[in-house]
Order: C-alpha cells, then structure tokens, then sequence
C-alpha cells in the first residue's frame, strides 16, 4: 500500500539511497581498518559502530531487491522493471556497485 502510494520516483530515490549508504559504510569501514583504536580503558563503554557489519547488511538487503527486480517480481515496476529507463540505470549502477565491491574485496 504505502510502496504504491508513493510513486516510482520515490521508490527509485529510496534505492539509491540505500546504494549509496552502503557505499559510505564500506568507505567509513575501510577508514576505521586503516586506524585501529587504541585500547580503551574498562569505564569508557563507548565503541564506534561496526561500519563493515551495516555495509554487509545494507548489501543482502539491497541484493533481495534487485533480485525481484530482475525477475519481475517488483512491487512498483512488476514485469517492466528491466524495461524501464530509470529503473534500468538504477539497475546497472548497483549492479557495477556490487561487482566492484566484491572485487576490491578480494583482491585484499
């Protein structure tokens, strides 16, 4: 209801705001692993969030929704997801995201 409500613009935003989250998750991640915290003492409690735990979150999320996507199963698009320009670019943009992303993990 509140998917159809909302328009295809909005949906297609709402996407790419989750890629591009994810993409800040994996650069804040990749920041914290090239400078460890030192040792904190026992009192202070407070520790910074897990940045490579959201991105890998965020990730599965957004790969179950590209899958329904593809196969045309979409909530707002259905069968004219992979048809769609908008749709399309959102498509190849994550896609390229992923892709690269397990790359460059690998690599390491």
């Amino acid at each position: 209801q509140i998917v159809e409500s909302m328009g295809p613009d909005w949906y297609l935003f709402l996407y790419s705001g989750l890629g591009m989250g994810i993409r800040t998750w994996d650069k804040a991640a990749e920041i914290v692993d090239m400078h460890p915290l030192q040792a904190r003492s026992p009192g202070t409690g407070a520790s910074p969030p897990q940045y490579a735990e959201n991105a890998l979150y965020a990730r599965k999320w957004m790969v179950k929704l590209l899958l329904k996507f593809v196969v045309g199963e979409d909530m707002v698009f259905g069968a004219q997801s992979t048809t769609d320009k908008k749709s399309k670019a959102l498509l190849r943009e994550e896609f390229r995201s992923l892709v690269n992303s397990f790359l460059k993990k690998e690599a390491i």
